[in-house]
Formats: structure tokens, C-alpha cells, sequence
């Protein structure tokens, strides 16, 4: 089980407030999937600045992605190597 601390970490006052906000989300979802705004509205938030989401990367999240790219970028390489070193003509079906 995670401390407390790393819910802290999330935004959350506790793990009973994450996993109630996960067990929502699917709802939540649905709700905002055909929610529809008039362009004047967004060109009236955008101006104000009002959004309900943070622009937020920590140190972690940072170094996070930089380690997906990386091992993205290397599964790449590797199936394009393997395909083209051993697949022959029929490369395109191998990859």
C-alpha cells in the first residue's frame, strides 16, 4: 500500500479520496465525451484563463518521460533492425 505521502504527492487528502475519484472516472467520461461549448465561450475562458487543469511537470514526471522516449525510441530501433536483418523480402509483414 502507498504512504500517504505519495497521495499527497497526486493532489488527493488521502487514498480514500483517489480511489473514489478513479471509481468516477468512467462517469465523469461519459459526461464530458458530447459536451459541447460555443466558440464564444472558449474565446471568453481563453481570454479570462479560466481551465481546470494545471500546468504542472515535476522533476519526476520529467525525467519520467525522458525514460519512456528512450526506451520507445529503442523498441523501434530494435524491430526495425531485427526486420530488416533477418526478414528479407517480406520486411513490411515482419514489422
Amino acid at each position: 500500500m502507498p504512504s500517504e505521502r505519495a497521495y499527497d504527492l497526486l493532489g488527493f487528502d488521502s487514498a480514500r479520496a483517489y480511489f473514489q475519484w478513479v471509481r468516477k472516472t468512467p462517469q465523469n467520461l461519459k459526461k464530458r465525451m458530447f459536451l459541447l461549448h460555443s466558440a464564444a465561450e472558449q474565446t471568453e475562458w481563453k481570454a479570462e484563463g479560466k481551465h481546470d487543469m494545471k500546468r504542472v511537470l515535476s522533476v519526476l514526471d520529467l525525467v519520467c518521460l525522458g525514460i519512456g522516449i528512450m526506451l520507445g525510441a529503442g523498441v523501434f530501433v530494435t524491430t526495425g533492425f531485427v526486420a530488416a536483418t533477418m526478414a528479407g523480402p517480406a520486411v513490411i509483414l515482419s514489422y
